[in-house]
């Protein structure tokens, strides 16, 4: 793998790391975790939303877990019901 940290910095933050409190390892890793699913589901939105929701959650799905996952189709139908009923709260 190529790095552009230098050894030393890399093992100062992983020593940090490795003293933190397993609660604040934790803490960050949902933090970052949150981070991507936002950023899938705002990638999905983008490329899909013109599709309804039922593209972008199948597109988001996707991203986040391969092309193996599957959806249950009563939350495809959800999202296409919403699609044309207009409202959010189906």
């Amino acid at each position: 793998m190529i790095s552009d940290t230098s050894a030393a910095v890399q093992f100062a933050y992983d020593d940090m790391i490795r003293r933190m409190p397993v609660e604040e390892r934790l803490r960050r890793m949902m933090a970052l975790s949150d981070l991507a699913r936002a950023a899938a589901w705002a990638g999905a939105e983008r490329v899909e939303g013109h599709n309804g929701r039922a593209a972008v959650l199948q597109r988001f799905f996707r991203q986040m877990y391969g092309d193996s996952f599957h959806i249950p189709p009563e939350l495809l139908a959800r999202a296409r019901a919403m699609d044309t009923s207009g409202t959010d709260d189906e």
